[in-house]
């Protein structure tokens, strides 16, 4: 039981520490976020930055004392190649974090995230420098995240002493990707970008599972009155749920998760728009994607299954029961799985009484969305024997990352 669990993560719910200070970033190694000014039409201000390399423009990011400068896109960490020089970078970018409490993952989280296997380790220790790319706000959406990351790759292909580039896109970080390496090509500025892998990212949509969400709603319909059962508890459950609910209209949700209440059009467009780059890019860099899921085998749930049954007292109301169900439509299908029923059942357990809650694994991104519906979209597919969990790097995976990068971007 997590007593105090306070978010939900789009991609892995526990990460490793890291131990020693090999991979510690130094003060002349981290991208910070800085406040820039910024005019009606939203580009940047051209104002000099005193002590930088050059001017900061155009929302461009700008090297300030090996600090990379950003307004309102995202953050780079720098983790420097054990040769010291920065010249082969591989760019990591983020999984959606879905928070309950507006915390995010720090990068050292994320680092670990994708070194589970020691994968970033090996990288470095073979040249390549390692840049983790977030986001200023995980909630603005696919396309305010992609500008972000298309100006950091912008910035290391004009960079000197940079020779080369690659893009991890972890989850969300894929979609992202897309749609940043299609801008740049299509102002012809790919660069210096050689590959890009694509692992386990939600092409054509995620699953969070449509009875949470409308489970959420109706009980907080139920409870947002006054003299609802005990005070504390109500008043705290309805915090808890009007939060979770603003992350559920969030644009990020509405571009990624095909669950949600509303973006049905915009998301559809969205997944014709990545099919197409991704088929385009070919042409341009190696692309792979990693599915954590199978091609065919299912989760063995063809039908509706009772995952999560709780209560309320609400006093003077009455006592109101709710069962949320299994969707074997969408948690059936192949997939890299989650498990967010239980999650659900653990952050709202304190608030409520609950009867039962079962530890169901669900397909969260298909096989299917994982490769954008087909093989033929990429140069390369690798598929498990059997679903893992989203996001997770098995030894056969960083053994493909490692093969990939050092191929294409050697």
């Amino acid at each position: 039981m997590l007593k105090k669990l306070r978010k939900i993560f789009l991609a892995i719910t526990s990460v490793a520490c890291m131990t020693g200070n090999a991979h510690a970033i130094t003060a002349d190694e981290t991208w910070n976020v800085e406040d820039v000014k910024t005019i009606a039409n939203s580009t940047c201000s051209s104002t000099y930055v005193p002590g930088a390399e050059g001017p900061y423009s155009n929302c461009g990011w700008v090297l300030y004392n090996y600090t990379y400068i950003r307004s309102g896109h995202g953050t780079a960490s720098i983790y420097k190649s054990y040769d010291g020089v920065l010249d082969k970078v591989v760019v990591v970018s983020q999984p959606f974090e879905l928070s309950f409490n507006d915390s995010t993952m720090s990068a050292s989280e994320l680092y670990d995230l994708a070194n589970v296997q020691g994968t970033l380790s090996s990288l470095r220790s073979q040249g390549y420098d390692i840049a983790i790319f977030q986001h200023d706000d995980v909630e603005r959406g696919v396309t305010d995240h992609a500008k972000g990351l298309k100006a950091l790759l912008t910035t290391l292909n004009n960079r000197s002493g940079v020779s080369s580039v690659s893009v991890i896109g972890l989850s969300m970080g894929g979609v992202v990707a897309t749609k940043a390496l299609g801008a740049l090509k299509a102002e012809g500025k790919l660069g210096k970008v050689k590959s890009f892998i694509a692992y386990d990212s939600p092409f054509f949509g995620a699953n969070v599972p449509r009875s949470i969400i409308d489970t959420t709603t109706n009980v907080l319909n139920s409870i947002d009155k006054p003299f609802c059962g005990e005070v504390s508890k109500c008043s705290s459950a309805r915090k808890l749920l009007k939060s979770a609910l603003s992350k559920f209209n969030s644009q990020t949700f509405k571009d990624l998760v095909n669950s949600a209440s509303s973006g049905s059009i915009e998301r559809s467009a969205l997944h014709g728009e990545l099919f197409n780059t991704l088929t385009s890019l070919k042409s341009s860099l190696a692309t792979m994607a990693i599915s954590n899921g199978t091609p065919q085998t299912t989760f063995g749930n063809p039908s509706p299954y009772s995952i999560v049954f709780f209560s309320i007292d609400r006093s003077i109301y009455g006592v109101k029961s709710w069962n949320v169900a299994s969707d074997p439509y969408f948690d059936n299908q192949p997939g890299g799985y989650a498990s967010y029923y239980k999650i659900f059942a653990d952050i709202i357990e304190p608030h409520v009484d609950l009867s039962y809650s079962f530890d169901f694994h669900h397909s969260f991104v298909s096989t299917y969305s994982a490769v954008a519906g087909t093989t033929a979209a990429w140069d390369a597919v690798e598929f498990p024997s059997s679903n893992e969990q989203h996001v997770s790097v098995s030894y056969k995976n960083h053994n493909h990352i490692l093969d990939w990068i050092n191929t294409h971007q050697p």
